[in-house]
């Protein structure tokens, strides 16, 4: 696992949990942070949350959850 992804889950074990509840794997929740969501407009999730947006990944993740497109 990446670096920066590493340190994100040691920092926010919860939103890690819950992306990986939602995407259904670890290598999900890696390939996904590290992918270009047109919601995120240019950014990967990780830029995200390093931005300190966290309650925006929380959202997009509901909405993958229940089917939502984003």
């Amino acid at each position: 696992m990446a670096k920066k992804l590493q340190h994100l889950i040691d920092r926010d074990l919860d939103l890690f949990a819950r992306a990986e509840r939602v995407l259904g794997s670890s290598k999900s929740v890696e390939k996904w942070f590290y992918s270009y969501p047109k919601v995120f407009a240019g950014k990967t999730p990780l830029e995200v949350y390093e931005e300190g947006r966290v309650e925006e990944i929380y959202q997009i993740l509901g909405r993958i959850e229940h089917g939502v497109y984003s």
